[in-house]
């Protein structure tokens, strides 16, 4: 049922938007009565949140080999890649509109968002628990700061941030922050 619901809200938001997501349309899609909906979720705003976490879940499992730079280009290529399929692509700017106009949807964007960025967190922390990087950066907050130069390209430009571009953008991160290998 729980599949089946969550399916029914991202079909919804990838056909028609995240506006067409209410519990009598969920219940139609997913054949699952209204009030077990409400049972599980009582707003249409916990139902966009869990479906969010279905589709950012774990796409390709987070890389980390230990060679930060590595790792770090390697999530941002996958970042970029997902950018260029249609779904992903609609997902982002569904709720990047709807967050824009509707405060209920704010948290939807913010948690899609974080969980897109989720794997460059992870390798920024494992880094920082090596040693390699500063306590004092915040993953979440240097994640999105790696992967600003795709997103910008994709929304303002639709544009495909180069190998070559990621890679400046790593190296210029690691000249700034990187503290070696710990002895």
């Amino acid at each position: 049922m729980r599949d089946a619901v969550l399916s029914a809200v991202a079909e919804l938001i990838l056909i028609e938007g995240a506006g067409a997501v209410t519990a009598l349309r969920v219940s139609q899609q997913a054949g699952v009565a209204r009030s077990t909906i409400y049972d599980h979720w009582p707003t249409t705003e916990t139902m966009v949140l869990d479906a969010i976490d279905m589709v950012t879940g774990p796409q390709a499992p987070t890389t980390i080999t230990g060679e930060l730079g590595t790792d770090l280009l390697s999530a941002l290529v996958h970042l970029r890649d997902r950018l260029e399929h249609r779904p992903f692509r609609i997902w982002f700017a569904t709720l990047l509109d709807h967050g824009n106009r509707d405060e209920a949807f704010a948290t939807a964007q913010v948690r899609f968002v974080q969980g897109v960025l989720r794997p460059v967190s992870e390798i920024i922390s494992d880094a920082q628990r090596r040693r390699e990087l500063p306590d004092d950066i915040d993953a979440a907050d240097t994640a999105a700061q790696l992967a600003a130069p795709i997103l910008s390209l994709h929304i303002l430009l639709r544009s495909t941030a180069s190998d070559e571009q990621l890679a400046q953008t790593i190296t210029q991160f690691l000249a700034s922050h990187a503290r070696g290998t710990p002895d």
